[in-house]
């Protein structure tokens, strides 16, 4: 039998992106909406037209606040991002016993643009998260995210799910909880 499936949320949980695509959105709807980066911060993870519903909370001014995102735009932003010193550490470690696969909202060329040296640890990243049938074609032993989705997203498929904690999700209310990920390879190893 080969090794288990170990499944990781993106942005906020392996990547630090979340106060970057913050400041990127907010800069683009602030004239338009009345928010601030926080709100913004506690969205992110939904997709785009869930944070513009949300925002303008009403479905015309949403759509406008759509097309106000520049994915081109976003994606400079992102590439500025880097994983948290926390993945790039455990990242190897996990790989030694488990496969590793990606489950993101995120285009796949933004993820493969700031995953660099660690890609090679991955042997899936699909970035259909909130459509995708990853989770019924894999043996996944956990899913780790940063996001109320993610607890979803784990309780939808009966998969243990840990919620890692960063600073944009301190709010969350969930165990188990993980102060980061090096007790993730604590538990698993």
């Amino acid at each position: 039998m080969g090794k288990k499936f170990l499944v990781f949320d993106y942005d906020g949980t392996l990547l630090n992106s979340i106060p970057i695509l913050a400041r990127y959105i907010y800069k683009k709807v602030s004239p338009f909406v009345k928010t601030d980066i926080r709100e913004i911060e506690k969205l992110i993870g939904f997709p785009i037209h869930v944070i513009a519903y949300e925002l303008a909370k009403d479905e015309d001014k949403a759509k406008t606040l759509i097309k106000l995102i520049d994915l081109k735009e976003a994606f400079e932003e992102y590439k500025k991002a880097s994983l948290y010193w926390d993945a790039k550490i455990a990242i190897p470690q996990l790989h030694k016993n488990y496969r590793l696969a990606i489950l993101t909202a995120s285009p796949r060329y933004f993820v493969e643009s700031t995953l660099g040296e660690y890609k090679k640890y991955f042997d899936i990243i699909d970035d259909r998260k909130e459509k995708s049938d990853l989770l019924d074609k894999i043996d996944a032993i956990a899913y780790v995210g940063d996001h109320i989705v993610d607890i979803e997203i784990g309780k939808k498929y009966n998969i243990p799910t840990y919620l890692i904690e960063r600073p944009h999700n301190l709010h969350i209310k969930y165990k188990p909880k993980l102060k980061n990920l090096l007790q993730l390879v604590k538990i698993l190893n």
